[in-house]
């Protein structure tokens, strides 16, 4: 290692110097520098066949990263990271302009290390880690408290000894995506935060409208009885619906008393009461899941890393 350099003394000028020490080879070896700490402004894929990966560091004149062969290192390191680099200098002179840049050779991250390690499922195995273990719903930290190797803790009793230098594991997901958003600046000091966001409830394919709500109630009241398990797929086929999407209407209907299920068999109530479907706690649920979903649960990994890496910054 030739030198440590912060960020502010890798510039054009420096780079234009130590090129006046080549030619490089046996006995006259290009310098390695290790720069940094620096904030990671910009993280993607680039090349025809995205192999390689490019990162932005934040400076006074942005700094640039290539990773040649390195695809995996993109998701790694979400925007907002903190990093130290290690590698070569080199000039990049674009459209009239000439930039320093570094060719990568190694990297680390510095502050707490994130691991998206979405789950759609809790199996006891999960939990022989010594970390501390984050679970937002009530019932479900009662059933895990005395099952795990470390604490079992609710969001709003993290003590500093919990959280300081310990691995944290996020076990569910919350009804908001801004509960997770408050809770993680707490959590600068960790020296992991592990996702598994665990959830019972799915997101919809699609969110079904008011109309749709309507076209199937009036198509119970048509048919008054309906076989479930035998006839649902068909009642799917004949509206042109997917499966999940009356599920859950179904589920909405039984809780505003519109519909019954005995016996396997949906029929209609004669005379219900008038309630607005939207008041229904099973539409609001799958309302805030939705919504989950698309702020969180369904972001693809890179996109995830870097939200939850600038809530862990910023809140």
């Amino acid at each position: 290692m030739a030198a440590t350099l912060p960020m502010a003394s890798v510039t054009a000028d420096l780079v234009t110097q130590i090129q006046r020490l080549a030619p490089f080879g046996p006995g006259n070896e290009e310098p390695v520098f290790e720069i940094g700490p620096a904030t990671v402004s910009q993280s993607l894929l680039i090349g025809q066949d995205k192999r390689h990966t490019k990162l932005q560091l934040a400076a006074a004149t942005p700094v640039d990263v290539l990773a040649f062969n390195e695809p995996k290192l993109a998701p790694e390191v979400p925007v907002e990271s903190t990093v130290k680099v290690v590698g070569t200098l080199a000039l990049n002179r674009w459209q009239g302009r000439v930039t320093p840049q570094i060719f990568y050779t190694d990297l680390a991250t510095t502050g707490v290390q994130i691991t998206d390690a979405r789950t759609r499922q809790l199996v006891p195995k999960m939990f022989q880690s010594t970390a501390t273990y984050v679970v937002f719903d009530d019932r479900l930290r009662e059933n895990i408290d005395g099952n795990a190797a470390g604490q079992v803790v609710s969001p709003t009793t993290l003590t500093a000894t919990e959280i300081v230098d310990q691995q944290i594991i996020i076990v569910d997901c919350p009804p908001q995506a801004s509960q997770l958003q408050q809770l993680l600046p707490q959590l600068a000091a960790a020296s992991e935060v592990v996702f598994w966001l665990y959830t019972h409830h799915q997101a919809l394919s699609t969110f079904p409208p008011r109309s749709q709500f309507v076209g199937l109630y009036q198509f119970f009241q048509q048919v008054q009885v309906i076989n479930v398990n035998q006839q649902l797929p068909a009642v799917a086929a004949q509206l042109h619906l997917p499966q999940d999407q009356i599920i859950f209407m179904i589920q909405v209907f039984i809780e505003a008393g519109f519909v019954i299920i005995k016996d396997g068999f949906l029929k209609i109530v004669s005379a219900p009461m008038h309630q607005d479907i939207t008041a229904t706690n099973r539409y609001q649920v799958q309302v805030a899941m939705q919504s989950l979903y698309q702020q969180l649960l369904g972001l693809p990994g890179h996109q995830f890393m870097r939200q939850v890496q600038t809530w862990l910054n910023h809140g």
